[in-house]
């Protein structure tokens, strides 16, 4: 496990839905993101009422655009975890928040060899492969990606119209919502 920390500062947080939004993060020094592998996460390390907690959350963002934004992209569901509620409720623009370095081993490796994979995902644990569906757009991964998007209400779904727009631009890429 990397022991490395970074500062971050929320940049922006989008409402996407009732009970999800997306936080845009960046380096409170200014430097650019740490590199990654689409589907690894940070772990954001913050005081609730004096506690010290942390709560992984996956990248979003591919690396290449985070390498070219100069952004990490997270999404937050506020009907979570209490970590993840608290944070949706109380996080604000210029927020300074601890990091870990990006981490984790669900990711796809550019230079692994693989030609063809299919993610299957339900809720919330769409935001690593979206990480990675745009990682496949944007040229970074060469391979063929199979999404099945699966969701509760058609409310709670999210990517719906990117996934689709994705799909068009990019033949290496498909996604199928159930």
């Amino acid at each position: 496990m990397n022991k490395q920390h970074q500062l971050l500062q929320i940049a922006a947080i989008t409402p996407v839905s009732p009970w999800v939004s997306c936080f845009r993060l960046i380096r409170a020094d200014g430097a650019k993101p740490a590199a990654f592998f689409a589907g690894q996460y940070l772990n954001l390390f913050y005081s609730i009422d004096g506690a010290r907690t942390c709560r992984p959350y996956s990248i979003a963002s591919s690396p290449k655009e985070a390498l070219e934004s100069g952004w990490y992209e997270v999404y937050i569901h506020g009907g979570g975890s209490f970590t993840s509620a608290w944070l949706f409720r109380n996080a604000f623009v210029g927020m300074q928040i601890e990091s870990s370095m990006p981490e984790g081993e669900f990711c796809l490796d550019p230079a692994g060899g693989l030609k063809r994979v299919i993610g299957i995902s339900g809720g919330m644990s769409i935001t690593p492969l979206r990480a990675m569906a745009r990682a496949v757009a944007d040229g970074t991964l060469d391979l063929d990606l199979t999404l099945f998007c699966g969701w509760d209400s058609r409310e709670d779904v999210l990517f719906y119209e990117e996934f689709r727009q994705l799909a068009d631009a990019c033949p290496r890429f498909r996604a199928v919502y159930f």
